[in-house]
Protein backbone atom coordinates (compact mmCIF):
# COMPACT_ATOMS: atom_id res chain seq x y z
CA UNK A 1 0.00 0.00 0.00
CA UNK A 2 1.65 3.53 -1.44
CA UNK A 3 2.05 5.76 2.06
CA UNK A 4 1.47 9.73 0.79
CA UNK A 5 3.36 12.95 1.58
CA UNK A 6 0.65 16.23 1.87
CA UNK A 7 3.08 18.85 0.59
CA UNK A 8 2.72 22.43 -0.81
CA UNK A 9 4.58 24.14 -3.44
CA UNK A 10 6.20 27.11 -3.55
CA UNK A 11 8.81 29.67 -5.50
CA UNK A 12 12.00 30.40 -3.04
CA UNK A 13 14.40 32.38 -3.70
CA UNK A 14 18.50 30.82 -3.35
CA UNK A 15 21.29 32.76 -3.13
CA UNK A 16 24.23 30.12 -3.58
CA UNK A 17 26.87 34.03 -3.29
CA UNK A 18 26.04 37.71 -3.89
CA UNK A 19 26.16 37.56 -7.40
CA UNK A 20 23.37 33.77 -7.90
CA UNK A 21 20.27 34.62 -6.69
CA UNK A 22 17.91 31.68 -8.44
CA UNK A 23 14.42 31.45 -7.97
CA UNK A 24 13.50 27.74 -7.48
CA UNK A 25 9.77 25.84 -7.49
CA UNK A 26 10.00 23.51 -4.72
CA UNK A 27 7.36 21.53 -2.23
CA UNK A 28 7.79 22.98 1.18
CA UNK A 29 9.76 20.00 2.54
CA UNK A 30 12.41 20.51 0.02
CA UNK A 31 13.21 23.38 1.72
CA UNK A 32 15.14 21.38 4.49
CA UNK A 33 17.39 19.95 1.99
CA UNK A 34 18.36 23.61 0.42
CA UNK A 35 19.01 25.24 3.66
CA UNK A 36 21.50 21.93 4.65
CA UNK A 37 23.04 22.33 1.44
CA UNK A 38 23.44 26.34 0.96
CA UNK A 39 22.19 27.43 4.79
CA UNK A 40 19.28 28.44 6.06
CA UNK A 41 19.75 32.15 5.92
CA UNK A 42 20.45 31.50 1.89
CA UNK A 43 17.09 30.21 1.12
CA UNK A 44 13.76 32.81 1.75
CA UNK A 45 10.55 32.94 -0.07
CA UNK A 46 10.86 34.65 -3.23
CA UNK A 47 8.72 37.97 -2.86
CA UNK A 48 7.22 37.56 -6.33
CA UNK A 49 5.58 34.79 -4.91
CA UNK A 50 2.00 34.97 -3.64
CA UNK A 51 1.31 33.29 -0.35
CA UNK A 52 -2.55 33.08 -0.87
CA UNK A 53 -4.19 30.29 -2.26
CA UNK A 54 -1.34 27.42 -2.00
CA UNK A 55 -2.85 24.02 -3.07
CA UNK A 56 -2.02 21.28 -0.81
CA UNK A 57 -0.25 18.28 -3.24
CA UNK A 58 -0.65 14.44 -2.61
CA UNK A 59 2.92 13.17 -3.38
CA UNK A 60 3.82 9.36 -3.41
CA UNK A 61 6.61 9.15 -0.50
CA UNK A 62 8.63 6.30 -1.52
CA UNK A 63 9.11 8.30 -5.65
CA UNK A 64 9.66 11.74 -3.39
CA UNK A 65 12.67 10.61 -1.49
CA UNK A 66 13.77 8.66 -5.18
CA UNK A 67 12.90 12.20 -6.75
CA UNK A 68 15.06 14.39 -3.80
CA UNK A 69 17.75 11.46 -4.13
CA UNK A 70 17.95 11.79 -7.91
CA UNK A 71 17.73 15.64 -8.04
CA UNK A 72 20.40 16.86 -4.80
CA UNK A 73 22.59 13.76 -4.75
CA UNK A 74 24.90 13.06 -2.08
CA UNK A 75 26.81 15.35 0.20
CA UNK A 76 30.60 15.67 -1.37
CA UNK A 77 32.14 15.74 2.41
CA UNK A 78 30.52 12.82 3.58
CA UNK A 79 28.69 10.78 0.54
CA UNK A 80 25.90 11.02 2.21
CA UNK A 81 22.52 11.62 0.06
CA UNK A 82 21.06 14.90 1.32
CA UNK A 83 17.65 13.55 1.55
CA UNK A 84 19.03 11.01 3.83
CA UNK A 85 20.26 13.68 5.97
CA UNK A 86 17.64 15.78 6.06
CA UNK A 87 15.18 13.24 6.52
CA UNK A 88 16.13 9.81 7.64
CA UNK A 89 16.54 6.69 5.55
CA UNK A 90 14.10 5.35 2.63
CA UNK A 91 10.63 4.21 4.04
CA UNK A 92 11.06 6.25 7.44
CA UNK A 93 11.66 9.48 6.12
CA UNK A 94 10.37 12.02 8.65
CA UNK A 95 9.58 14.45 5.60
CA UNK A 96 6.80 16.15 7.83
CA UNK A 97 10.17 17.46 9.76
CA UNK A 98 10.77 19.81 6.48
CA UNK A 99 7.13 20.83 6.61
CA UNK A 100 8.53 22.85 9.85
CA UNK A 101 10.39 24.77 7.66
CA UNK A 102 7.88 26.32 5.76
CA UNK A 103 6.47 27.47 8.63
CA UNK A 104 9.18 29.60 9.55
CA UNK A 105 10.24 30.97 6.11
CA UNK A 106 6.32 32.99 5.81
CA UNK A 107 7.35 34.34 9.64
CA UNK A 108 10.48 35.43 8.74
CA UNK A 109 8.70 36.51 5.50
CA UNK A 110 8.45 40.43 4.49
CA UNK A 111 7.30 41.71 1.42
CA UNK A 112 8.60 45.45 2.29
CA UNK A 113 12.38 43.62 3.00
CA UNK A 114 14.83 44.39 1.07
CA UNK A 115 15.76 41.57 -1.74
CA UNK A 116 18.69 42.05 -3.66
CA UNK A 117 17.98 43.01 -7.48
CA UNK A 118 18.65 40.09 -9.55
CA UNK A 119 20.81 41.73 -12.70
CA UNK A 120 20.88 40.02 -16.02
CA UNK A 121 23.46 40.39 -17.99
CA UNK A 122 21.92 38.40 -21.13
CA UNK A 123 19.23 39.50 -23.53
CA UNK A 124 16.50 36.29 -23.71
CA UNK A 125 15.71 37.40 -27.24
CA UNK A 126 19.38 36.97 -27.83
CA UNK A 127 19.71 33.25 -26.27
CA UNK A 128 18.49 30.40 -29.00
CA UNK A 129 15.23 28.73 -28.44
CA UNK A 130 17.05 25.45 -27.20
CA UNK A 131 18.71 27.72 -24.36
CA UNK A 132 15.94 29.57 -23.40
CA UNK A 133 13.51 26.41 -23.29
CA UNK A 134 16.87 25.27 -21.15
CA UNK A 135 16.18 28.23 -18.56
CA UNK A 136 12.13 28.13 -18.44
CA UNK A 137 12.82 24.15 -17.34
CA UNK A 138 15.03 25.63 -14.43
CA UNK A 139 11.65 27.24 -13.39
CA UNK A 140 9.39 24.53 -14.07
CA UNK A 141 7.39 25.23 -17.21
CA UNK A 142 6.48 23.07 -19.52
CA UNK A 143 7.08 24.76 -23.40
CA UNK A 144 4.85 23.41 -25.99
CA UNK A 145 6.85 22.45 -29.01
CA UNK A 146 5.60 25.02 -31.34
CA UNK A 147 5.99 28.13 -28.97
CA UNK A 148 7.86 30.75 -30.27
CA UNK A 149 11.09 32.15 -29.38
CA UNK A 150 9.85 35.59 -28.98
CA UNK A 151 6.84 34.36 -26.15
CA UNK A 152 9.31 32.19 -24.63
CA UNK A 153 11.73 35.00 -24.40
CA UNK A 154 9.02 37.03 -22.50
CA UNK A 155 8.28 33.99 -20.34
CA UNK A 156 11.85 33.89 -19.52
CA UNK A 157 12.01 37.56 -19.20
CA UNK A 158 9.05 38.05 -16.79
CA UNK A 159 10.26 35.05 -14.98
CA UNK A 160 14.06 36.79 -14.21
CA UNK A 161 12.14 39.56 -12.94
CA UNK A 162 12.75 42.12 -15.76
CA UNK A 163 9.92 44.31 -16.37
CA UNK A 164 10.17 45.97 -20.02
CA UNK A 165 11.88 44.32 -23.01
CA UNK A 166 15.06 44.34 -23.27
CA UNK A 167 17.31 45.80 -26.64
CA UNK A 168 18.12 42.69 -28.99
Amino acid sequence: MKKYLKTKQLVVLVERNVMNIIPKRVYAHEIRVLRLMFGGDKIRLDPNFSLKNIAEIKLDRSDEYQRLFDLYGEDPVTNQPWVAKAFGEPFQAEFEKGMEDIDELISEYSPEAPIPKIEYKINPSKLTKTAIIEELEKFDVECPSDANKDELAETLRELWGMTEPQPA
